[in-house]
C-alpha cells in the first residue's frame, strides 16, 4: 500500500548549487519545501576536516563524492538516430552525489601552501629571464607534455622534469622572437638609408635651383634700377 505523505508547497529535486539556492528563496518566502537528493547526507565536521580531507585515494581516485555509474547508469548518444549506450567512465563531467551535489565534488582537497609556492616567480626569475606570462605558458606546456605520456589518465602527473623542459622551451622561443624582431628592425633601418640619401640629394638640388633663380631676379632688378 502506498504511503501518503504530508502535503507540501514545493518539491525541489536536487540539492546542489541551484536546488539549495532555490530552496532557500522559497523558504524565505514562507513556503514549506522538501528537497530530494540522491546519495547520503554530508557532514562537513566529519568528512571535510583533516586528515580525512586529504584522502586522495578515496576522493580523487575512487571518486567517492561522485555518482557511481555502475549503480545509476547514465546513457549517451550523439544524435537521436543513434543507440544510447551507457557511460562506463566519467571524464570531465562528474555529477556529484549526496547533499550538496556537484557543489562539493571537487576532490575534497585543500592543500596547505608550501614555502616554495611563494617563491616560484622570484626563483624562476633568478635562473631564467622570465615573466609571469612565461611561467603561465610553461605550466600549460608542462601539462600538455604530461598528458601526452603513455598510461592511464588517473596516473598522470606534472613532474619537475616537465616544467623544466617547458620553461626552457619558452625561454628559447623568447630568444628567437627577440632576435627576429631586432633583425627586422635592423633590416628596415638598413633599407631606409638609401632612401634618405636620395631624398637629401633632391632637396639640395631644389635649394640650389631656387637660390640661382633668386640671384638672377636680384640682378635684373639691379640693372633696371640703374637704367632708370
Amino acid at each position: 500500500m502506498a504511503t501518503k505523505l504530508k502535503e507540501i508547497d514545493a518539491l525541489v529535486i536536487g540539492m546542489g548549487f541551484s536546488g539549495a539556492i532555490l530552496d532557500r528563496e522559497l523558504t524565505k518566502a514562507g513556503l514549506n519545501v522538501v528537497g530530494l537528493e540522491r546519495g547520503p547526507d554530508r557532514n562537513p565536521a566529519e568528512e571535510f576536516t583533516l586528515t580525512r580531507l586529504r584522502d586522495e585515494l578515496r576522493y580523487v581516485v575512487r571518486l567517492e563524492l561522485m555518482q557511481d555509474n555502475s549503480i545509476d547508469t547514465i546513457s549517451f548518444r550523439n544524435t537521436p538516430d543513434e543507440l544510447a549506450l551507457p557511460v562506463r567512465r566519467f571524464g570531465a563531467f562528474l555529477p556529484g552525489e549526496g547533499v550538496g551535489g556537484t557543489g562539493i565534488h571537487w576532490g575534497a582537497l585543500h592543500w596547505r601552501f608550501l614555502p616554495t609556492d611563494f617563491r616560484i616567480k622570484s626563483a624562476l626569475a633568478e635562473k631564467y629571464a622570465v615573466s609571469g606570462g612565461d611561467i603561465r605558458n610553461a605550466v600549460l606546456k608542462a601539462a600538455v607534455a604530461a598528458a601526452a605520456e603513455p598510461g592511464p589518465d588517473s596516473a598522470k602527473r606534472i613532474h619537475q622534469r616537465h616544467f623544466e623542459a617547458a620553461i626552457a622551451d619558452v625561454v628559447a622561443a623568447g630568444r628567437v622572437m627577440q632576435q627576429s624582431l631586432f633583425a627586422d628592425k635592423e633590416s628596415s633601418e638598413a633599407g631606409s638609408r638609401p632612401l634618405v640619401g636620395v631624398a637629401t640629394s633632391r632637396l639640395l638640388t631644389y635649394a640650389l635651383t631656387l637660390a640661382g633663380a633668386a640671384l638672377v631676379v636680384a640682378l635684373l632688378a639691379l640693372v633696371l634700377a640703374l637704367l632708370k
